[in-house]
């Protein structure tokens, strides 16, 4: 038999030290469960002092606050598993709880005979393990946690012993002292030791546990934010892109037409001027840019009336060089009238790349105009523009010595609508972007080190001509 006095200071100690563990271990995440929870173990641990020290102390304490403790320590455990659920009792309720513990053993004490007062004592103490039992287990459904499971079956076994035992012996207790070195003292002993040492321990488990799948909950809200942020930004911009696509084609439909006729008028111009002898080839060369010009801008308007793919069946080899001097003699004139001096380094031989003239044309034409612009204002006006081979990609580099991107332009520079001209409407480069993407290209716009802007153009090298 196992002595109960030995194993009921143990039990005391246990109740009066594994609360201040309990605290401190889960102090950064300790809130009122926790407060209560700790608080009932002390409860514990001072009722079972106070009756071990009935010799030396009067009846009111060793009995009445000692019992009073005792029951009050699972009222406080059960509002502690409640308060976990998000149905603490009320401080009224909770007070009345204690209350009626208290005027429980009160009565028991004046009125009852020490048997029968073990017998009710045992009875009520079993009651009240039970409930928290009852509310350990709703916890365990609840959050799916083991320790609070493990909770629930350690007090219900505290409940079984201690409401079997009374049941057992019916008030033949001879020695109702839980201190008394009898069968029903040691078992009750046994039974107080394990529920503080499981008890504690598996609490400290549970909100352990409760706090990781917070983190992880709040982990996945946060996901689902940002992917619920990116899905409205997305569909955004697929209604900004749906918008300019209408207008786009309304805008081709209109100009087609006007622009159809201005070329067919720019041909007959052209054909009357070479059939006169007397023109000068100058005025023929302007003429015929007028034609280039009148037609390709024709084709654009065409591909998006159409809504035709630039990476599509359109695609063929060229030298990407050869487009980028077509593209040079289309911003000529605006060179020109803003007196910009051009430093053009392009290497001997074709550069071939696969894509679409028209539509690398578009590109190259919409960045050149963009650094001329950039210069008007400059003191020195400088377009330096170089195409060259490096490893399996040719890069088109075109830097002017303007003023550099704005701070408004930076890192949005490939949105649609984002401009910073006044008479801009935030399209080229954004169409650009898309363009060199389809020709599974890469296009990067940046400040240069030494002043002004610098674009970037990458494309992947064909390495055999057609």
């Amino acid at each position: 038999m196992l002595h109960s006095q030995t194993t009921l200071i143990l039990a005391a100690l246990l109740f009066l030290a594994l609360p201040v563990m309990v605290w401190l271990s889960l102090r950064p995440a300790s809130d009122a469960a926790v407060g209560w929870w700790c608080l009932g173990g002390w409860m514990a641990g001072v009722g079972i002092v106070l009756m071990g020290l009935r010799p030396w102390l009067p009846a009111v304490i060793s009995y009445q606050l000692a019992n009073t403790c005792v029951l009050g320590s699972l009222v406080l455990w059960s509002q502690s598993l409640r308060a976990t659920l998000g149905r603490p009792w009320s401080g009224p309720v909770l007070a009345l709880w204690l209350l009626l513990c208290a005027l429980f053993y009160s009565a028991l004490l004046a009125w009852a005979s020490p048997s029968m007062r073990g017998l009710a004592v045992r009875l009520a103490l079993g009651l009240l393990a039970f409930q928290t039992a009852f509310w350990a287990w709703r916890l365990a459904r609840q959050q799916r946690s083991g320790n609070a499971a493990t909770i629930a079956v350690t007090y219900l076994l505290l409940g079984l012993v201690l409401a079997g035992q009374a049941l057992w012996t019916q008030g033949a207790i001879a020695v109702p002292s839980p201190f008394s070195n009898t069968w029903d003292a040691s078992l009750l002993a046994l039974t107080a030791l394990v529920t503080a040492m499981i008890g504690h321990f598996c609490y400290v488990g549970m909100v352990l546990d409760r706090a990781a799948s917070e983190r992880v909950q709040a982990r996945l809200a946060q996901q689902g934010a940002r992917q619920t942020q990116w899905l409205a930004a997305e569909l955004q911009r697929l209604d900004r892109h749906r918008r300019m696509a209408i207008l786009s084609g309304s805008l081709a439909h209109e100009l087609n037409q006007p622009l159809t006729a201005a070329l067919m008028n720019a041909q007959l111009a052209q054909r009357q001027w070479a059939a006169d002898a007397g023109n000068t080839p100058l005025l023929l060369s302007w003429l015929e840019q007028v034609v280039l010009g009148i037609d390709r801008t024709v084709q654009i308007l065409q591909r998006i009336r159409t809504g035709s793919d630039a990476a599509g069946a359109s695609q063929a080899v060229l030298d990407l060089q050869q487009v980028l001097r077509q593209s040079l003699d289309q911003v000529e004139p605006d060179m020109r009238a803003g007196d910009v001096q051009l430093r053009l380094l392009c290497p001997p031989g074709p550069l071939p790349c696969r894509g679409d003239e028209v539509a690398l044309s578009q590109v190259l034409v919409n960045l050149l105009r963009n650094a001329v612009q950039a210069v008007a204002n400059s003191p020195q006006r400088l377009l330096s523009v170089s195409c060259e081979r490096l490893g399996d990609q040719i890069q088109v580099r075109i830097r002017d010595t303007g003023p550099g991107l704005s701070p408004a332009l930076q890192g949005r520079w490939g949105e649609p609508l984002v401009t910073t001209k006044p008479d801009g409407l935030g399209m080229g480069l954004a169409i650009s972007h898309d363009i060199v993407a389809q020709h599974q290209g890469q296009l990067s716009l940046r400040n240069h080190p030494d002043g002004g802007a610098e674009a970037l153009l990458c494309l992947p090298l064909q390495q055999e001509v057609a």
